[in-house]
């Protein structure tokens, strides 16, 4: 080498920059190119904006994608909503009917009593 000082950082930095993904970068306004934060490597203006571009399409496909989904789920917990909503109507009507039936049945008579008062005689427990 003869006295020759061995300047491996041009070296490093484009090793850095070859395994960069180049993911943002700074403006200088004294040049028409881009810098990345990452590697300080300097990245070609057009290549930077397509490669956002893609970027951009791509997560806007995932979004919409996601978006469609939780569509698809409230239209599915709507729809069991509403099969509950009609359930719970049903039991209800149920309810009222078997109370109407227990107010018909307490008024019926018994040997002479009210079938009311003969079925609301507290119970004795056995003793154990």
């Amino acid at each position: 080498m003869s006295g020759k000082v061995l300047d491996l950082a041009p070296l490093l930095r484009r090793k850095k920059a070859s395994a960069c993904k180049h993911r943002s970068a700074s403006v200088d306004d004294e040049s028409p190119s881009l810098t990345c934060d990452d590697c300080e490597a300097e990245i070609e203006p057009w290549w930077f904006i397509r490669r956002m571009a893609k970027e951009s399409e791509v997560v806007r496909a995932e979004w919409d994608a996601v978006i469609a989904d939780g569509e698809a789920r409230m239209a599915e917990g709507n729809a069991r909503i509403s099969k509950l909503n009609e359930q719970i109507t049903k039991l209800n009507t149920e309810l009222v009917a078997l109370q109407d039936l227990k107010n018909r049945l307490s008024n019926e008579q018994f040997g002479g009593r009210l079938l009311g008062h003969i079925v609301k005689r507290p119970r004795q427990r056995s003793k154990p």
